[in-house]
């Protein structure tokens, strides 16, 4: 029948308030303690991220957009600043160091290091590639359902990088002038505008592209 109510003599709660009440009181007397530590836990771990996203946000600002303009960067500072976070999640210097397979903290801190920025950034076409180490992961996170920002920031800068000596570079930059972020996307990492979430990372590598451009210069 029309405007028939489907809820129509169903037993309910008369005051969910205290039927709330009653069951939280009860799983307080007898689990208390596993709460508490529950409750801690979901407070060290929101920490945690909160302290890691801000951290990655000063490591862009702060390290890596700045060593962009110098031929031959510093990287102590920012191997200084990873070991800080390192420890504040609880990995010594030395497990960092074993995970990298040596140490790379000496060669990172000298100026006059051959291992320098140009190294580091060589090869565009393959650490912009589809499986490689920017491009995959953010897809991966995408897959999952979050949001790759400061990966997409990391793709952002390669673009914005400029070195004369390196060829790829010079093509990537060829491909901006001429086509734009999503040309570059499409040729070096083989991204496709018309797959919906391949689109979502393109717009937003292209966001974070003009977001670094444009952005006032520090002082």
């Amino acid at each position: 029948m029309m405007g028939r109510n489907r809820n129509a003599g169903k037993p309910g709660a008369k005051n969910p308030g205290k039927t709330f009440k009653r069951i939280f009181a009860e799983i307080m007397s007898k689990y208390k303690v596993h709460c508490i530590a529950v409750v801690i836990c979901l407070l060290i771990s929101a920490v945690a991220n909160v302290y890691g996203t801000m951290f990655m946000q000063r490591l862009i600002d702060d390290y890596i957009t700045p060593m962009m303009g110098q031929p031959n960067p510093d990287f102590g500072p920012m191997g200084r600043a990873v070991l800080g976070v390192a420890a504040a999640y609880g990995l010594s210097a030395e497990e960092v160091r074993r995970d990298f397979g040596g140490d790379p903290w000496p060669t990172w801190a000298n100026p006059a290091s051959n291992d320098g920025f140009a190294r580091v950034v060589a090869d565009m076409r393959r650490k912009l590639s589809r499986d490689d180490r920017v491009i995959g992961p953010a897809m991966a996170c995408l897959e999952s359902g979050h949001i790759p920002f400061f990966l997409a920031s990391v793709a952002a800068l390669a673009m914005i990088y400029d070195n004369e000596e390196d060829a790829s570079c010079r093509e990537l930059h060829e491909v901006l002038d001429r086509e734009g972020v999503f040309g570059v996307l499409r040729e070096f990492s083989g991204l496709n505008e018309e797959v919906p979430r391949e689109r979502q990372l393109m717009e937003l590598i292209q966001a974070q592209y003009i977001s670094l451009l444009y952005r006032p210069k520090q002082a």
